[in-house]
């Protein structure tokens, strides 16, 4: 089924924002900078789709389960029960990533009981319940360690060990280059997000919203002041000099 197919048969869609940080929205949201990413999305789903699409919006500064967010559970639980349209968010990873990592497989367990109506740009309108177990398990796990991390250990003991040294030496560090660029995204995103104007946040506020986000460093540890200045000025650590 193509994904206008997917989209076509709803009577009619919410889109869902999450709001997380800085001051709680009185109104439109359209002046609120924390939501503007998520919008931009948004108008994109409802521009591919050529129908207005009503916006509902939930502020938490912490979430741990699908109940801490009321509005949320309340128009997916109406659009279950009447089985009618579908409630889009930006990305499923951005909201699965709100709780802090023990609480995650939990927080996706309560949207799972709604997935066949939840929904996301990035997947291209794919309801939740459609995607595989890998997929699901990379929106969990977008800002966690990877287990490639975990397992390049020096200590594994490898047939031809001394053959392979130059090939995984190769990918590990392109694999280090690539985390390097996405927390790169990330805390740029961040800074940009909390941005008052023309007057952009200290460093140690967007240490604090990262570490509130649950993100961490290349070597899993919180992000402080020197460690943010590093990948913002492309001064980033190597995999010995990060400091925390």
């Amino acid at each position: 089924m193509s994904n206008a197919e997917d989209t076509s048969r709803d009577r009619f869609s919410l889109g869902y924002v999450l709001i997380t940080h800085g001051k709680k929205p009185d109104g439109d949201l359209q002046n609120c900078a924390a939501a503007k990413r998520q919008l931009c999305g948004l108008r994109e789903v409802s521009s591919q789709m050529k129908a207005r699409m009503a916006i509902v919006h939930d502020y938490a500064r912490s979430v741990r389960r699908l109940d801490g967010l009321p509005t949320l559970l309340a128009k997916l639980e109406w659009i279950a029960r009447n089985e009618a349209g579908a409630l889009f968010v930006d990305d499923f990873a951005w909201l699965l990533k709100r709780p802090s990592p023990e609480n995650r497989q939990g927080f996706l367990e309560d949207l799972l009981r709604y997935g066949d109506y939840l929904r996301d740009r990035r997947f291209c309108g794919r309801a939740l319940s459609r995607l595989s177990n890998e997929e699901l398990t990379g929106c969990v796990a977008r800002d966690m360690m990877p287990l490639s991390y975990a397992m390049n250990g020096r200590d594994q003991q490898r047939p031809n060990g001394l053959a392979q040294t130059a090939p995984a030496t190769t990918a590990s560090a392109r694999s280090r280059r690539h985390r390097s660029l996405d927390a790169e995204n990330r805390l740029t995103q961040i800074r940009n997000e909390l941005r008052d104007g023309d007057k952009d946040p200290t460093l140690q506020q967007i240490a604090d919203e990262a570490n509130a986000r649950g993100l961490r460093t290349q070597r899993g540890a919180p992000w402080s002041r020197q460690t943010v200045h590093k990948y913002l000025t492309g001064l980033k650590p190597d995999s010995g000099g990060e400091s925390t």
